[in-house]
């Protein structure tokens, strides 16, 4: 902390938690342009008044005392010395996201699903937040005016029938799905009906997670083979 700057001229450098130490301590870095140190230590700019620190891209000695002679420029400029202290400080990178990063790959490693505790408490937060009317702005004139709902007595499955009433200009995302159920897997599969005049047919995407084709065309109202 008491340092007015950090050498870290280090020909190879993975990650590196020096800076940080730095940082921490609002000391500006002066690192060769390796590794982590590339991806945390910036140039500082006197006119944009941004970076953390000063850089050099060539691996030689006069390379760094031109480094450390920029550095020296700008410490004798108190009020830009200053900002460049702060700007390091800034630059820390807090420990709590480091961890969480951590704990996500940990879970990659043995083919888990991190669920992120402070984005689920965000999304919970959103979710149960109050509903006011007068914030919602309707952006479609797409409304569902009927719902008939078919009960199957047994098997208890429920098919819902949803009606729309639309403008005539107004079109529908439309998902066409396609689950491939025989090896091999076609190379291609392609979407075409009375929509187009069965012309010009549409590619669709296959998702290798779900194992299924999918095409989204945007189709008026109306009856389509």
């Amino acid at each position: 902390m008491g340092a007015d700057f950090g050498l870290m001229p280090s020909l190879f450098e993975p990650g590196g938690i020096v800076q940080q130490e730095f940082f921490v301590g609002s000391t500006p870095v002066i690192a060769f342009q390796t590794g982590g140190l590339k991806d945390t230590v910036f140039e500082f700019d006197s006119h944009l008044e941004k970076g953390n620190g000063f850089t050099f891209q060539a691996y030689n000695g006069q390379d760094l005392i031109a480094a450390i002679e920029r550095a020296i420029a700008v410490y004798n400029q108190p009020d830009k010395y200053k900002i460049l202290r702060k700007n390091a400080f800034d630059s820390t990178i807090d420990v709590e996201d480091v961890s969480r990063a951590w704990n996500k790959e940990f879970h990659r490693l043995f083919n888990k699903s991190f669920i992120d505790p402070v984005l689920m408490k965000s999304h919970k937060e959103k979710i149960n937040k109050t509903f006011n009317e007068k914030d919602y702005q309707e952006k479609m004139t797409l409304k569902k005016i009927k719902v008939d709902v078919d009960v199957n007595q047994k098997t208890n499955e429920v098919k819902s029938k949803q009606d729309y009433l639309l403008d005539e200009d107004d079109t529908k995302s439309c998902v066409f799905i396609y689950r491939t159920v025989k090896l091999p897997k076609p190379k291609d599969v392609m979407l075409t009906g009375s929509f187009n005049d069965w012309k010009e047919p549409f590619p669709m995407n296959y998702d290798h997670i779900l194992g299924r084709w999918s095409v989204t065309v945007q189709l008026k109202p109306g009856e389509y083979l």
